[in-house]
């Protein structure tokens, strides 16, 4: 062991035992004071190059502790502080650093942040130790006792950086916990001009232009991969968003495009962007990692006083995590710099995940709804009864008359379940709704789709339940919050934005009990000899137990829920899945509502495609149901600009009753207000469809405001026009609201 690994270890050990040692004077400056003496000795990395290859070159800057890349054939740089001409840019804020950090103030119940800068940097307290292909850099916040190492690995095609959970120290005698670190916040920034673009992946994905509007405040956005935890309370609605879906981001400019991907830890992550900020002169977008538990707690003191959010955090962060963003320095090739990131992100899944085509897309996906409970009452008695919004003699109907007007198409029945779309046992009770039909009418669906070319897929919501049954434990087999309580999952009142406590809450089934689940329900699925099932709840959902160690801040949910589809597919059932997380698209031969919108944030400028650019070729894919849209038209040219599936969701019986029950847009969906309008979208769209059913997308071009060419790997390019005026191009006129093919 040499002199600077032998410090190290003294370094450590003294730390520890200060972590174990009461605290009668004050332990920060102990601390403090320890880290000064340590760095002085066992820093042994010199300003300079510390790690090349054929590609690039790797710089360390010791004075300010600035990490540098360096394109060896272009001579362009990237950094942990920004660069401009060679010299790195003025910080008198004290925000560019390769790490932000939020910690948790213990006795006040909340979270403050501390820039790398301020905490670390200016006080001297950073180590740099040489590593294999790169460096590691311990950033020591010795005010509030926590410590960080970062690793910066050189690669063929840019630069890795990550941190290992179990090496972050904490002194457990101080009020200060490390709840949050920001990772290189600004080595993917650009400077504030019309001409750059961040790429941030809500929804569909969405574009963040860099330049800075008349009020100089920069735009930002902040949104936690694979959607919120919902092991966390909500105690009223939050405001609608569409979801990441995807670990990825990056920044476009004239000369270079830079790609972020979560390649571990992306369960924990959020994504943070920021564009035209005229403070710093800069716009930047990079991950955030959670390392520990939180739930904010509601206190009502009534009267006066009123209701107080307290949050609670978990005592330990959580171990055994890597968090590892990989940078790559994408080639220009003639295409959108999106375009490349997305070329880049779908070989990056095939890889990790195995990922291979699933065969012919669909033009058209139903989804069709069963049962409902419906509140009656007998002589001002309340009580509930179940009736049919689509029995299964009402769903070969509609399906034959579709089926004699169009080629194949995917069916998802939803709310089939014991207790219909009101769900209150897990899967339904693994049972069908007796208000839909018997199992003689349930086989003359599936004999004629077998027949027909026709894919059906049964839903199971395998996340939320409200009653025991089946070996599911309503009292002991669900999700409890970092306080130790179950969550319940509660709808909202629309006009308070509160919890409507009159209708029962869900429970949210134990992440141990998860690999349970499919051997029932396909012991369920042989019985009746379905062929295809969906998991719409556990495909879109990542969440965390507290009731369990292992599960802290949503740990391996991916591996869980690939292992549920899998299991599936193993057993030659088509899976299905809805609103995709990307473990759980990739195991999917059908993906049902992928996202036709980003959050309508007004931090994004323009909506792109990007999640059917990934999926589109690979997978049978659909988009959000047009006949639900705000606008229909336009969620029709939606489809019809990605190539992707179209999508409605039916009814065939309805009652105003039905209103009172808080299902959104029951009244939209009943096919006899719709069937005109299935078959007129299908009948229009099919010489089309035809053509561009089973291409990837490989470009697509934002040629206005309103207008968009999408280009396919089989050359045919469709332009779309969103406006409510023509458009022309060349000789070309776009109608308003409608779309052209070139070939």
């Amino acid at each position: 062991m040499n002199k600077s690994i032998k410090t190290i270890a003294l370094v450590l050990s003294l730390f520890t035992c200060l972590t174990f040692t009461s605290c009668k004077s004050s332990p920060t400056m102990q601390i403090g004071v320890l880290f000064k003496e340590a760095l002085k000795n066992v820093s042994d990395v010199s300003s300079g190059i510390i790690a090349e290859n054929q590609n690039f070159s790797l710089s360390w800057n010791d004075a300010t502790k600035n990490v540098i890349l360096c394109e060896k054939a272009s001579g362009k740089i990237w950094s942990t502080t920004p660069m401009s001409d060679g010299s790195e840019v003025k910080d008198s804020d004290n925000i560019f650093s390769p790490i932000n950090l939020t910690y948790v103030l213990c006795s006040g119940h909340r979270t403050l942040d501390l820039t790398g800068k301020l905490g670390s940097i200016n006080e001297g307290h950073v180590y740099a130790k040489s590593i294999d292909n790169g460096i590691e850099l311990t950033f020591f916040f010795d005010k509030v006792s926590i410590a960080v190492p970062i690793r910066f690995t050189l690669t063929n095609e840019g630069l890795d950086v990550s941190v290992d959970s179990d090496n972050i120290i904490e002194d457990k005698t101080t009020d200060f916990r490390a709840f949050e670190i920001e990772l290189l916040p600004f080595f993917a920034s650009l400077k504030n001009t019309s001409h750059n673009y961040l790429f941030y992946p809500s929804g569909c994905g969405a574009l963040m232009y860099c330049d800075e509007r008349n009020d100089g405040v920069g735009r930002e956005y902040l949104s936690k991969v694979y959607g919120m935890d919902i092991s966390e309370e909500r105690h009223e609605k939050i405001s609608e968003e569409n979801a990441v879906r995807m670990p990825v981001f990056g920044s476009v400019s004239k000369d270079n495009t830079m790609c972020g991907i979560i390649t571990s830890g992306a369960e924990s992550a959020f994504i943070y962007a920021k564009s035209g900020d005229k403070t710093t002169g800069y716009s930047n977008i990079c991950a955030k990692f959670r390392l520990r538990g939180y739930n904010p707690n509601l206190l009502d003191y009534g009267g006066s006083t009123g209701r107080k959010i307290v949050n609670d955090y978990s005592e330990n962060i959580a171990s055994g995590r890597t968090y590892k963003v990989s940078y790559s320095v994408l080639k220009n090739n003639n295409k959108q710099g999106y375009v490349r990131i997305a070329d880049k992100y779908r070989n990056y899944i095939s890889k990790k995940y195995n990922m291979t085509s699933t065969g012919n897309q669909s033009i058209l996906s139903l989804k069709v709804y069963g049962a409902i409970q419906v509140k009656k009452f007998f002589f001002g008695v309340p009580y509930y009864t179940q009736e049919s919004l689509t029995g299964f003699s009402d769903a070969l109907k509609i399906i034959k008359t579709i089926r004699n007007k169009t080629a194949a198409f995917d069916v998802d029945f939803i709310g089939y379940g014991k207790t219909g779309i009101s769900n209150q046992q897990l899967c339904g009770g693994f049972k069908f709704a007796s208000a839909v039909g018997n199992k003689n009418e349930l086989s003359s669906v599936i004999n004629y789709a077998k027949k027909n070319n026709i894919n059906l897929y049964f839903d199971y919501d395998i996340v939320g339940f409200s009653k025991s049954g089946n070996g599911f434990s309503a009292l002991n087999n669900v999700v409890q919050t970092t306080n130790g309580y179950p969550i319940q999952i509660f709808n909202y009142n629309p006009d308070i934005n509160t919890k409507n406590t009159a209708k029962a809450a869900n429970y949210v089934l134990s992440r141990n009990k998860i690999s349970e689940v499919p051997e029932k329900l396909l012991k369920m699925a042989d019985k009746y000899q379905l062929t295809g099932l969906a998991l719409s709840s556990i495909s879109n959902t990542a969440y965390s137990d507290y009731a369990d160690d292992e599960y802290p801040v949503c740990k391996d949910i991916q591996k869980d829920v690939m292992g549920v589809l899998e299991k599936i597919s193993e057993n030659k059932y088509f899976v299905a899945s809805t609103d995709a997380n990307d473990y759980a698209a990739v195991c999917s031969n059908k993906i049902f509502d992928t996202p036709s919108h980003s959050s309508f944030a007004d931090a994004f400028d323009f909506e792109i495609p990007f999640y059917q650019m990934v999926f589109h070729g690979q997978k049978s894919i659909s988009l959000n149901s047009a006949n639900l849209a705000v606008n229909y038209e336009k969620a029709v040219l939606k489809s019809i600009e990605s190539g992707s599936g179209l999508q409605f969701s039916i009814i065939n019986n309805y009652s105003t009753d039905y209103a009172f029950e808080g299902i959104e847009n029951l009244q939209l969906m009943k096919w006899k207000n719709n069937s005109e309008k299935v078959l007129k979208a299908v009948e229009s769209y099919e010489e089309l469809f035809e053509k561009v059913k089973n291409s990837k997308i490989t470009d697509y071009v934002i040629i206005s405001k309103n207008v968009r060419k999408t280009v396919f790997s089989n050359g045919i390019e469709v332009f779309v026009n969103y406006g409510q005026n023509s458009f022309a191009i060349g000789d070309m006129v776009i109608d308003a609201m409608n779309y052209k093919v070139v070939q």
